[in-house]
């Protein structure tokens, strides 16, 4: 394979690439057949040629994501989490083979389809996510990106489901450390202490993953998303009922400690429909094998 990867290339002597499907400021993808088991995958190369991000910083990324997929692999899985397949030097480049996840960019299918009208599906979505996140909090990882181009909307079993697709900006963490230099990741998904992470001293933690879960929701309710904190969906014209707003409206304070505490919390509020924080949704710290 050259420097820059073609329709037809073998890669890891497997994956043959069948198509470019998309790229971003780390990575570009190809849908790829498993010659092995005629199944699709996803081929993940560095995008020297497409980015603005120097090749040092590319690489970087690129290393955060293989060792993100691969913890959450080690941990066990989750169906709302991509998973990685495969992973290996291929004439010189790094490459990241993983799951093909079929399906529309969350994005783009509310672009289709306008905001949800039912805020029974969005709930769903809602519970899914913070199901997502509570693995990864459980995994000591904070996810940091979530916004809806980072979500594939796919059919399983029979139910649309969301799938988290990008863990280049995910972090490790641990909760019994104090702050630590943390990388600023601006959107208005994004709380304060990701967005302006080098203007304050608050940390990064499952906090931070909660608001953007509720930003998520208030976009699947409105189709909009404002760069505001403790936003109300009803103030931008969502009927939705008011426990939904209320949670929506919790979960994107400003203040991380007047939010959800973890994803563990916000997913019992959704499948109780009330928005008050439940008194037991900790999060365990899995403390790491050192033997």
């Amino acid at each position: 394979m050259s420097q820059q990867p073609a329709t037809g290339d073998l890669v890891l002597g497997r994956y043959e690439l069948a198509e470019h499907v998309g790229e971003g400021g780390f990575a570009e993808v190809y849908r790829a057949v498993d010659t092995r088991t005629g199944g699709d995958v996803a081929v993940k190369y560095p995008n020297y040629e497409g980015s603005r991000n120097d090749r040092d910083v590319i690489d970087e990324y690129f290393q955060k994501e293989e060792e993100t997929l691969a913890r959450i692999r080690d941990a066990g899985g989750h169906d709302n989490l991509m998973s990685l397949v495969d992973c290996g030097d291929h004439e010189g480049v790094s490459v990241l083979v993983v799951e093909y996840v079929d399906g529309f960019e969350l994005d783009d299918a509310i672009h289709r389809t306008g905001p949800l009208e039912e805020t029974e599906e969005v709930r769903e979505v809602g519970i899914a996510l913070c199901d997502a996140m509570s693995f990864l909090h459980e995994t000591e990882i904070v996810y940091r990106d979530l916004k809806p181009d980072n979500v594939m909307v796919t059919n399983r079993g029979g139910e649309v489901t969301p799938v988290l697709i990008d863990f280049n900006t995910a972090t490790g963490f641990d909760p019994t450390e104090e702050r630590g230099e943390e990388t600023t990741i601006v959107g208005p998904y994004k709380p304060r202490e990701v967005a302006e992470a080098d203007q304050t001293d608050v940390r990064q933690g499952p906090w931070s993953d909660v608001y953007s879960v509720g930003k998520i929701l208030l976009y699947l309710l409105t189709g909009t998303v404002p760069r505001r904190d403790g936003v109300d969906p009803r103030d931008f014209g969502a009927d939705c009922e008011p426990y939904l707003a209320e949670t929506v409206e919790k979960a994107t304070r400003t203040d991380y400690e007047r939010r959800y505490r973890n994803a563990t919390a916000m997913k019992r509020v959704l499948e109780a429909r009330d928005p008050s924080s439940p008194p037991t949704a900790t999060l365990r710290h899995v403390q790491a094998d050192t033997e």
